[in-house]
């Protein structure tokens, strides 16, 4: 046997309802702006770069949960996020992503039983549409 190192296992990458309504949102939002291709672009930068990164750095992205909350509502959110993730699992936690004009909300969390992580897409949004994470 040669002293090649095994690659880690990559993470296993899930989406939610949410971020697949947040998709579809965007869709609608590029199409009525009269350029889908801005749709396309989205999408090819999801597939070609979030994600293998995210399967590879799970941890890449910033702790969500040290976002400075400039309004109650904002606070009542990241703490509703916040306690939806620690039922989740001790190391779960919630990180953002910036790529482009968006950001990628998701939950890292060390897969039970298993040597996988698990990262679950929560949400996606413009960096304009920040202050509404109240859906997630």
């Amino acid at each position: 046997m040669s002293g090649a190192k095994e690659s880690p296992a990559l993470a296993l990458i899930r989406y939610t309802r949410n971020f697949e309504s947040n998709l579809k949102s965007i869709e609608s939002f590029w199409i009525e702006s009269g350029f889908a291709p801005g749709f396309d672009r989205l999408l090819d930068g999801l597939e070609d770069s979030v994600l293998p990164i995210l399967q590879r750095h799970p941890r890449i992205g910033r702790p969500f949960a040290r976002r400075e909350a400039r309004s109650a509502e904002a606070q009542a959110a990241i703490a509703r996020i916040q306690g939806r993730v620690s039922r989740i699992g001790v190391h779960a936690e919630v990180r953002e992503y910036v790529m482009d004009d968006y950001v990628v909300l998701y939950v890292v969390a060390d897969d039970v039983g298993s040597v996988r992580t698990m990262v679950q897409l929560l949400a996606i949004k413009h960096h304009k549409q920040l202050g509404d994470m109240s859906a997630v």
